[in-house]
């Protein structure tokens, strides 16, 4: 059979005379000699292949040595600790150029040409444990895994995450599909008390990302995701699942009294119902009157809301102010008293003094009282 030559950045595990070449546990030739490349920064192995390797020696082939390698939470090459190293080929895609010459790889490839599947792109503002490896979950089912990320020139904006998810799964994969990310443990504190959320021990090791479906699809399925489509990566499944509504209704408030526990990202809710969410605080200073007040705007989402009447196309900002009218009021009130966590509550106060609504550019100023948490 022909003879070849492979660049490695090391010999490690590579013996002259013992080392095989294999595809699917077949052999396919032997390592013949090792020897230091002319600039002395890689190594160079000759390897007699087989006849029968001749259709796989294409500029497609990759080829890497299998060790004992330790990724994350899973382990792969544990069968060389008894037989030792051998390096493995990777034909590639049909077709190609007949050549003798290749530069190994470093590490296994994330992507084998015998595995069906696709590749997706998620872009996100840091990785986290997320790392090369790490798996990719569907409805808890290992479904792909992370191939790896880069870091943006001059390491500004997103970074793209590339990860590769195996066939049938990746047609569960839409267009209007969100990712998130389930790396570690997390603790959430809510009205019911603390919870723990864990995706599974290899998550909590290694990092992880997960997919699902959007829970609140509006009319027919969206298509199947195309291969090397991006989707931006969320920091948590609520978060991605709040991402899912596109409406937003900007408004405003003005609290008088304490705000503490109220943040961005803090749900805002009517009747117990979370509707939106807070968008900003900032304290206001009036030096002529010498009074303050805190500034809270933040977005309700219209999705979140039900008509009772079905009717779809509706002035909104004409219900809000109907609804101010008849006593619609913002206040400050606890969500957690453990971790001292508050969120902005909408309410239908009894006997208020009628208002009128009034507006912020587009956004609707709704009246405020003072909470029970700050009674």
């Amino acid at each position: 059979g022909p003879l070849v030559t492979i660049t490695f950045q090391t010999a490690d595990g590579l013996t002259s005379g013992q080392t095989e070449v294999k595809h699917k546990a077949v052999s396919l030739g032997t390592v013949e000699s090792i020897k230091l490349a002319d600039d002395f920064k890689s190594v160079v192995v000759r390897v007699r292949m087989t006849d029968e390797a001749v259709p796989l020696l294409t500029d497609h082939a990759r080829f890497w040595v299998v060790r004992p390698r330790l990724s994350g939470a899973s382990v792969s090459g544990l069968e060389t600790l008894v037989s030792g190293a051998y390096i493995s080929i990777d034909p590639g895609e049909p077709g190609g150029t007949y050549t003798t010459s290749f530069k190994g790889l470093e590490a296994p490839p994330g992507v084998r040409s015998d595995e069906p599947g696709r590749t997706y792109t998620l872009m996100t503002g840091s990785v986290g444990s997320i790392s090369e490896g790490s798996p990719v979950f569907f409805r808890d089912v290992v479904v792909g895994e992370v191939l790896g990320y880069k870091i943006p020139p001059g390491g500004r904006g997103p970074i793209p995450v590339n990860i590769f998810v195996r066939e049938p799964y990746d047609t569960y994969l839409r267009t209007d599909s969100r990712f998130w990310d389930v790396s570690g443990v997390r603790f959430v504190a809510g009205p019911t008390g603390f919870h723990v959320q864990l995706e599974s021990l290899q998550a909590a090791i290694s990092g992880g990302v997960a997919f699902g479906l959007p829970k609140r699809r509006r009319g027919l399925d969206a298509p199947e995701a195309p291969d090397d489509a991006t989707f931006k990566l969320y920091d948590s499944e609520d978060e991605a699942d709040a991402a899912g509504y596109t409406q937003r209704m900007p408004a405003v408030t003005y609290i008088s009294s304490s705000v503490k526990g109220l943040s961005t990202g803090s749900p805002v809710t009517m009747f117990g119902i979370t509707v939106g969410e807070v968008q900003d605080t900032r304290l206001m200073v009036d030096p002529k009157n010498g009074t303050a007040r805190v500034r809270v705007s933040f977005e309700i989402q219209p999705e979140r809301v039900e008509l009772d009447n079905k009717q779809q196309d509706f002035d909104r900002a004409a219900a809000a102010r109907a609804m101010i009218h008849n006593g619609l009021r913002a206040s400050v009130d606890s969500q957690n008293f453990l971790t001292g966590s508050s969120m902005l509550s909408l309410a239908f106060v009894p006997n208020a003094t009628p208002e009128e609504a009034s507006m912020e550019g587009d956004a609707i100023v709704i009246p405020s009282q003072i909470g029970r948490a700050h009674v």
